[in-house]
C-alpha cells in the first residue's frame, strides 16, 4: 500500500506522530472495506464480560497471524475490542482448546456488526503479521512478569539483555519489553542485587551505570528506527534517568567506588528522554531513584482508561482496549508516574484516583513508538490471569499493537 502525502479528510494529525496515525488510519479504512466485501460467516472473539479468558483470545489470535492467517481483524471499542476471524473448524477447534468463547456469526450478523461500527465510535482494524516479540532478561529461564502472562496466553518470545543489545542484537525483534530493571547501574540500590559488573567489563566498559547509559540509548535508537518498546515498573522510569544522564556519573560510591557527579541534576538533557522532564535524580537517597514515581498510587487505589476516538485517535484507543474502564491499583518498585513531569508529547491513557500521577502512557519517537506502564503486576498466580484480566489485558494490547502496522520488518 502507498503512503499518500496527505491525510485522508477528517483524519487529525499530530506532530511527531503524523506516519504513524497517517498509516493505522488507512489501514483502518482497508479494513472496514475489506470487511464490507468479506460477505461471509466469520468467528466473534467477545471481549467482553462474556469471554471467559481474555488472556488467551490474545494468544489465539497471535498465533493465527504466525501461520499468516488472513482476514483476522480488531473491533474496536466493540464489545470490549473483540476480534472476528474468519470461519473455519480449525480456529474453533483451537478456542476450544484454549478455553476461549467465541460466537459463529452469520453473513447477516457480520453486516449488522459493521453497520454499527460505521455509526458508532467504533473501527475495524485488520492485523496482518505476529511481531517478533523479545523481553529484557538474561535468560529464557529468568523471571518476568510479562513472560509469565506470554506463557500462560501461549505467545512464543525470545529473550535479549545488555550483550545482546550492544552486539546489535535488537534488529531481531519488532517489540521490546523492559520490566523489573534498573538501568541507573545500582542493581535496585541493592549492593549485589542485579550485579552486572563482570558482564559491564566484559563488553569493555569500566562501569556497570556506563554499560546500562549506552543500553538505553541503544533502545531509544531503536525506537527512533521504527521500533516499539514497553517499559514497566522500574524499567519505565529508570530507563528515562539513564538517557537525560549520558555520560553522567549518578551513581554513589556503595555501588561503583567513587561519588557520584555533584552537580548531576544540573546536567541532566531531558531532550534525549522518552517521556518524563524536568525531574530530579536522588543520588544519595536509599531507595528512590527520582521524583517521577509516586509510590502511594497503588494497591487501594484505581485508574481510569482514557477513552479516544477510534477513527481519529486510533492508536491510543487500540492500547486502551478493555472490558472495564476502571480498574484496581497495584504496587511496585516504581508504582505510578508524576502528572506534572510528564512530557506535553506523550499521551495519557489512563490517571489514578490520587489527582497527580498516571498509571499509562505512550509516546511517538521518530518511525517508532513507547508505552509505559506503572507497577510490578496485576497478579502474582495463573488464576490473577483471569481475574485480574483488565490489568493484563493493556500488556497485551500492546504486544498485539505492532501487528497492525503496513511496514515492512527491519531487516
Amino acid at each position: 500500500m502507498s503512503v499518500p502525502s496527505f491525510p485522508p479528510s477528517g483524519v487529525t494529525v499530530f506532530p511527531r506522530r503524523c506516519l504513524l496515525v497517517l498509516v493505522l488510519t488507512l489501514v483502518v479504512a482497508v479494513g472496514t472495506r475489506a470487511l464490507a466485501q468479506g460477505g461471509g460467516p466469520a468467528i466473534l472473539v467477545p471481549m467482553d464480560n462474556l469471554q471467559t479468558d481474555h488472556c488467551r483470545a490474545y494468544g489465539l489470535v497471535y498465533r493465527l497471524l504466525e501461520k499468516s492467517t488472513p482476514n483476522i481483524y480488531w473491533l474496536l471499542n466493540y464489545r470490549g475490542g473483540s476480534f472476528l476471524l474468519p470461519d473455519d473448524e480449525a480456529i474453533l477447534d483451537g478456542a476450544r482448546r484454549a478455553e476461549v468463547a467465541v460466537e459463529r456469526l452469520s453473513a447477516e450478523e457480520v453486516g449488522a456488526i459493521l453497520a454499527l461500527i460505521t455509526e458508532e465510535n467504533m473501527d475495524v482494524v485488520p492485523l496482518e503479521m505476529a511481531p517478533r516479540i523479545g523481553l529484557y532478561l538474561p535468560s529464557v529461564n529468568s523471571h518476568d512478569v510479562v513472560a509469565g502472562v506470554l506463557r500462560y496466553a501461549g505467545i512464543p518470545y525470545k529473550t535479549i539483555y545488555d550483550d545482546g543489545i550492544v552486539r546489535g542484537g535488537l534488529s531481531d525483534f519488532d517489540w521490546i519489553h523492559i520490566h523489573h530493571k534498573d538501568f541507573t547501574g545500582q542493581g535496585h540500590k541493592e549492593v549485589g542485587g542485579d550485579d552486572d559488573r563482570e558482564l559491564a567489563r566484559s563488553l569493555g566498559f569500566a562501569k556497570t551505570w556506563v554499560m546500562k547509559q549506552r543500553v538505553a540509548q541503544t533502545l531509544r535508537e531503536f525506537v527512533e528506527g521504527g521500533g516499539f518498546v514497553f517499559a514497566m515498573c522500574s524499567a519505565a522510569e529508570t530507563v528515562d534517568i539513564a538517557l537525560a544522564a549520558q555520560g553522567i556519573d549518578i551513581v554513589p560510591s556503595r555501588f561503583d567506588g567513587d561519588a557520584a557527579d555533584p552537580q548531576a541534576n544540573q546536567k541532566l538533557n531531558y531532550a534525549n528522554t522518552f517521556a518524563f522532564t524536568d525531574f530530579t535524580v536522588m543520588t544519595s537517597a536509599l531507595s528512590d531513584y527520582s521524583d517521577i514515581d509516586v509510590p502511594g498510587a497503588g494497591r487501594g487505589t484505581t485508574f481510569s482508561l482514557f477513552d479516544f476516538s477510534a477513527q481519529v485517535d486510533p492508536i491510543p484507543c487500540l492500547l486502551n482496549q478493555n472490558h472495564v474502564r476502571t480498574l484496581p491499583g497495584f504496587d511496585g518498585e516504581t508504582t505510578s508516574f508524576r502528572r506534572s513531569l510528564v512530557k506535553k508529547s506523550a499521551v495519557i491513557l489512563a490517571e489514578n484516583s490520587d489527582g497527580v500521577s498516571v498509571r499509562y502512557l505512550m509516546g511517538y519517537l521518530g518511525k517508532g513508538f513507547f508505552s509505559f506502564y506503572g507497577g510490578h503486576t496485576p497478579g502474582r498466580t495463573v488464576e490473577d490471569y483471569r481475574r485480574e484480566a483488565p490489568g493484563f489485558r493493556l500488556i497485551l494490547n500492546n504486544v498485539l499493537f505492532p501487528s497492525a502496522k503496513v511496514k515492512k520488518r527491519k531487516t
